[in-house]
């Protein structure tokens, strides 16, 4: 992902790429799940032996496992499209909405091609400048805001003056 910052308009913008992905549940291991599991049914069933390998209860405490394991990781990745760093697609164009901010379409549509839209790359940096365009004081990066929101054919933008 790239980073947003530019050197010649200075931004309060965070570098997104730097920032480390959180785990919003724990990621365990299947070895760990296993092991969590087999004790609980250990301590409601004492008989039970986990070391007999062919039991079908192994084999379905495996199975729970191995979906367990799966549900984490699928409930991490979906978390994830909650965030600008992270959202892609209709994630991305949700969070684009809370600021306002829609993905720009580079060529409508025809009755044999799809349109083309912005891409996530770029709709993610005018997401983090939208917040730039709430002041009416004239910031250089609300410039940039909204020239780079004006067409999907603006690359970059830059915003000076000769004088301050």
């Amino acid at each position: 992902m790239a980073a947003v910052s530019d050197t010649a308009t200075p931004s309060t913008a965070i570098d997104l790429s730097r920032l480390p992905a959180p785990s919003f549940v724990a990621t365990l291991s299947f070895e760990e799940i296993r092991a969590d599991l087999v004790a609980q049914l250990q301590v409601l069933l004492p008989e039970f032996d986990a070391t007999v390998e062919s039991d079908p209860a192994v084999k379905l405490l495996e199975t729970v496992a191995y979906r367990e394991l799966l549900i984490r990781q699928a409930f991490n990745e979906r978390a994830l499209q909650c965030m600008l760093a992270y959202a892609t697609g209709a994630h991305l164009d949700q969070l684009g909405a809370l600021v306002n901010v829609a993905r720009l379409e580079l060529e409508p549509a025809t009755d044999t091609t799809p349109a083309i839209l912005e891409s996530d790359a770029d709709l993610r940096r005018r997401i983090q400048l939208a917040p730039e365009s709430f002041s009416v004081a004239g910031p250089a990066t609300a410039y940039r805001f909204h020239a780079l929101s004006a067409d999907a054919t603006i690359a970059d933008a830059n915003a000076t003056s000769p004088a301050p």
